[in-house]
């Protein structure tokens, strides 16, 4: 599995003032988030009114991991399976589990027809780029004699925008109210996963990326857009419903 996504928004006031928590990202904008990296997730705060903002690793790890290079190490749950996986269930049912993942897009990719080509990146938006936040599974491990937290992000069918490319996508929860449910500490886990629904298409865009964001080394704001040709190529492809033997590889699973 694979998965990048973008957290360009580096205003503390405005994540203060969106998710109720002291960001922790101040002049820290990322452009290619990448499984195991250090990401942004707000949770109910410990023993107080409010929330607070903490830096989790990347790659939901149990309690018997020994080493953060353990697996697995699922950066994925699907909503459709939570309750029914020993894994997830736990953290799903945990108070303080549910997180959320802050972001302001995500990357997929299709391949070219051209199979010398390389993929063609799109980053999807929300409300035309606004800071959203995905449904997270949190869970702390002890390694070393020190609490690590990691995350995995829960994923569920797609919405006719995603499906153009992919079979699945990011639970993006709705808005506040919804954000606030997810993480509600009486919350029920069967209505929490209720909330994992796929956001509507019209709440959504989609535009071509750069493809230096297949690596994961280039972390800076080019690869958030193609160079001219390869907008103008990824255009003619992107409107196409692709299924995943047309060749198409899901970024989330």
């Amino acid at each position: 599995m694979c998965g990048r996504y973008t957290l360009t928004t580096a205003d503390p006031d405005l994540l203060r003032g969106r998710f109720g928590a002291e960001p922790l990202t101040e002049g820290m904008a990322r452009y290619n988030i990448a499984p195991t990296d250090p990401v942004l997730v707000v949770r109910p705060a410990k023993g107080r009114d409010g929330r607070e903002a903490l830096l989790a690793r990347w790659g939901l790890l149990g309690p018997r991991a020994r080493s953060l290079k353990d697996r697995p190490a699922p950066i994925n749950a699907r909503a459709e399976t939570v309750a029914s996986s020993a894994m997830f269930r736990r953290v799903l049912e945990k108070p303080r589990g549910r997180v959320l993942v802050i972001a302001d897009g995500f990357y997929e990719w299709q391949k070219a027809e051209d199979r010398s080509q390389p993929r063609q990146p799109f980053r999807y938006l929300v409300d035309g780029g606004e800071p959203f936040a995905l449904a997270g599974l949190c869970s702390w491990v002890r390694i070393d004699d020190r609490w690590h937290p990691t995350v995995a992000i829960v994923t569920t069918e797609p919405n006719q925008l995603c499906a153009r490319i992919h079979d699945r996508m990011p639970a993006i929860l709705a808005g506040p109210p919804e954000e606030q449910a997810w993480i509600a500490e009486g919350a029920q886990p069967g209505a929490a996963l209720e909330l994992c629904r796929p956001l509507p298409s019209e709440r959504m865009s989609v535009v071509a990326a750069n493809p230096l964001v297949n690596s994961v080394r280039n972390d800076s704001p080019e690869v958030l857009v193609a160079p001219e040709s390869d907008a103008d190529a990824a255009g003619a492809q992107a409107p196409a419903s692709r299924a995943k033997s047309d060749g198409t590889e899901p970024l989330f699973l």
